[in-house]
């Protein structure tokens, strides 16, 4: 398959709620993540 530039690329959003920014004593407890095209219309 070809690659056509910006038209076949995806971004993957990530977003992480955590306990705090210490990663020895805090944890992650969530995480939500977003697939959008180069023109960031949302796939998945």
């Amino acid at each position: 398959m070809a690659h056509n530039g910006a038209a076949n690329e995806r971004l993957i959003w990530i977003d992480l709620e955590m306990t705090g920014l210490d990663t020895d004593n805090d944890s992650i407890i969530e995480i939500a993540t977003v697939v959008t095209d180069a023109q960031l219309n949302v796939l998945a």
